[in-house]
């Protein structure tokens, strides 16, 4: 009785069919993990960007101008970055679950290489748009473009997690 998955449902046509909706998420749930997952990912790419901003000053800006940096680009970039980000998810989101049910790989997997797509575009973009440099802070330089990479890779594991099903 444990390994049932499935609810069986008789129909007028005397069909026995597999009702699987115990499986699924509500809607609410997935857009709140939604929500979550591109506000955290926003989130981290600012603190990310600033602190790569600030280092690269030439003068010792201390604690004080790293979190004085941090909090000017949570109330100018956040925002756009969150709009940007989200957009993009709509698109890779969806792409990385069906991927992921199609090929049988795993969830956690597909999405978080979905991320770190996400942030490749989302990053090449920005750079068409910025007429060949970079509007994100110090995100044309390995080490913060590569955080940036990490940081979509754990947005995408994180929507995975959340919106993961009890079997």
């Amino acid at each position: 009785m444990g390994m049932l998955r499935h609810k069986c449902v008789m129909t007028d046509d005397k069909a026995i069919h597999i009702d699987d909706n115990i499986r699924r998420r509500s809607k609410g749930s997935i857009i709140i993990a939604f929500l979550l997952s591109v506000s955290v990912m926003a989130f981290l790419s600012v603190i990310a960007s600033s602190i790569f901003v600030g280092s690269y000053i030439p003068v010792n800006i201390g604690i004080g101008g790293y979190l004085d940096l941090i909090k000017n680009d949570l109330g100018g970039l956040f925002p756009t970055l969150l709009v940007v980000i989200s957009v993009a998810a709509l698109i890779a989101f969806p792409a990385a679950g069906l991927t992921a049910r199609k090929t049988g790989w795993a969830r956690g997997f597909v999405y978080a290489v979905a991320g770190i797509v996400l942030f490749m575009a989302m990053l090449a973009a920005f750079k068409v748009v910025g007429k060949g440099t970079q509007p994100i802070g110090r995100a044309e330089f390995w080490p913060n473009y590569l955080t940036l990479l990490v940081v979509g890779a754990f947005g995408g594991g994180l929507f995975a997690r959340l919106t993961r099903t009890k079997t």
